[in-house]
């Protein structure tokens, strides 16, 4: 099942070769993109932050970063406007023990910000490094409030004993040492580690060694254990790393020149970004695969046995695809979404995959265009998503969106109310919501009308479409059920079907 799944993929990727199939909806100044799915059982949502890595082959109206939120069907449900002098954004995600999401904002002059959303999605606090240089890779906030960024500061080491990547050491080495600085839920700084104190840059191999500017450790994600302590993946020693919160010590070395475990099933990982603590003794990662031979890029996940030392690979999503660099690899429920960060038409933006391990979606974003992560969630929370009506008026059918918002932008640009639509083309209206603008939910126009001006404006709402408690529309209601009907007036109702 799944090689024919990849071989009818590939041949969907040839088309990429002759031009890309948009198929979703996107207001001015976002990417395009393609979605397509084979499975109408995705309950869940994703946050990116989508840039390019070539400007000169984008329009300039593209030059902006933006966060964004896509729905179960690849939908965009809300996008993020740049603040005044952004040059980049990064790694939104939500925090659902919180009720807040996170993002990192980075402005010129390496100014970074790490800032909190709440779920009206407007930006509520934000904190910044204490004594040391900020890094865009990593703002992770636990359940718990802690909040983990990466940091940078530079050492002078003696490097001369050491023959570092084939390239002899010198003894005036300025070493980029990673830093780790934890805040609790108030913002107080609880917590700071320097990798150059705990993990030597000898250590370093399969990257280029710079005697000027070493960048040795090149620290890309940080997560906190079951246990209170932290794993830090460090993609030029390629290793992940389990820190002692109370010495700072190191725990372990799980890979790396001086691993403490033998992997069982497997040969290792390279380049390696976001491992994550799952529990149950496992960890998962993004193993980009720059060593390997053939060079290629998974989603493993291992269970480590910290008595006989042996690291076993339990899950492993191996797509046969290659990403250089950034990427991220998360679970949810029974499925996985990779990200695939720093990679390029005709391979895949994102896999979902389930949980026997086959793709059960794929993203395309335009040719150059990456986000460093995928983040997946549940919603729970109100996303009040605008609703589209279609009415004639003297013989003339229109769309139009719902009233009470201060401006509309449509996905064709248009930026008035109500516009005329063409037969077999799906439309979005992005209304003002927090730091950016909501998407409503896509409307095919088939040629029917369904409400009509006087019904607008004189007759008690209608219901215009139900949705489940995810937002996918339904068609048919099952008893015991609850659901969401989406009125004319521009309300909702929540009810409990009980077959009537």
């Amino acid at each position: 099942m799944r090689s024919a799944l990849l071989i009818l993929e590939f041949l969907i990727l040839g088309n990429f070769l002759f031009g890309q199939n948009f198929n979703r909806p996107v207001p001015s100044g976002v990417y395009p993109y393609e979605y397509d799915a084979t499975d109408s059982l995705i309950d869940f949502y994703i946050c990116v932050n989508s840039f390019h890595r070539e400007p000169a082959s984008q329009p300039a109206e593209y030059d902006l970063h933006r966060g964004i939120i896509l729905d179960p069907d690849g939908y965009i449900a809300w996008y993020q406007e740049s603040p005044s002098g952004i040059a980049a954004m990064n790694n939104l995600h939500y925090i659902p023990e919180l009720k807040r999401f996170g993002e990192t904002l980075i402005y010129g002059g390496n100014q970074i910000q790490y800032v909190m959303l709440d779920t009206l999605l407007q930006f509520v606090d934000s904190i910044a490094p204490i004594g040391n240089n900020p890094d865009s890779h990593e703002y992770c906030t636990m359940p718990n409030g802690n909040q983990y960024i990466i940091t940078q500061r530079d050492s002078i080491f003696d490097l001369s004993p050491y023959t570092i990547n084939g390239s002899p050491g010198n003894a005036n080495t300025t070493v980029r040492c990673n830093g780790i600085q934890v805040f609790d839920s108030n913002n107080n700084l609880i917590y700071d580690w320097n990798s150059c104190d705990h993990v030597h840059p000898s250590e370093a191999y399969g990257f280029n060694y710079n005697v000027n500017d070493f960048d040795y450790f090149h620290m890309n994600s940080v997560h906190e254990t079951e246990d209170g302590n932290m794993i830090a993946s460090g993609r030029h020693i390629n290793a992940v790393v389990k820190i002692d919160r109370s010495s700072g010590d190191v725990i372990w070395r799980l890979g790396g020149a001086n691993s403490d475990f033998m992997f069982i099933g497997d040969q290792g990982f390279s380049a390696q970004h976001d491992a994550r603590d799952i529990g149950n003794n496992r960890i998962s990662i993004y193993d980009n695969g720059n060593l390997a031979n053939p060079q290629k890029t998974r989603g493993v996940v291992y269970e480590l046995d910290t008595v006989n030392w042996t690291a076993t690979l339990v899950e492993e999503f191996d797509p046969n695809v290659y990403s250089r660099s950034m990427g991220g690899h998360r679970q949810i429920g029974d499925y996985g979404v990779m990200g695939y960060g720093n990679i390029m038409r005709p391979y895949p933006s994102i896999h979902i995959y389930d949980s026997n391990f086959d793709v059960a979606a794929t993203y395309y974003f335009s040719d150059s265009v990456q986000s460093y992560r995928a983040n997946p969630f549940y919603l729970d929370f109100t996303l009040p998503r605008p609703t589209i009506y279609c009415f004639d008026s003297l013989g003339q059918t229109y769309i139009k969106a719902e009233n009470a918002y201060s401006s509309y932008e449509w996905s064709t640009g248009e930026t008035t109310q109500a516009i005329l639509p063409i037969l077999g083309e799906t439309y979005q209206v992005y209304v003002p919501y927090g730091v950016g603008r909501i998407g409503s939910f896509p409307l095919t126009y088939d040629g029917n009308c369904y409400l009509s001006v006087s019904e607008l404006e004189h007759n008690e709402p209608t219901v215009i479409r139900t949705v489940d408690l995810l937002g996918r529309t339904v068609n048919a209601r099952k008893t015991g059920s609850l659901y969401i009907d989406q009125l004319s007036n521009g309300q909702t109702r929540l009810y409990y079907y009980t077959g009537n």
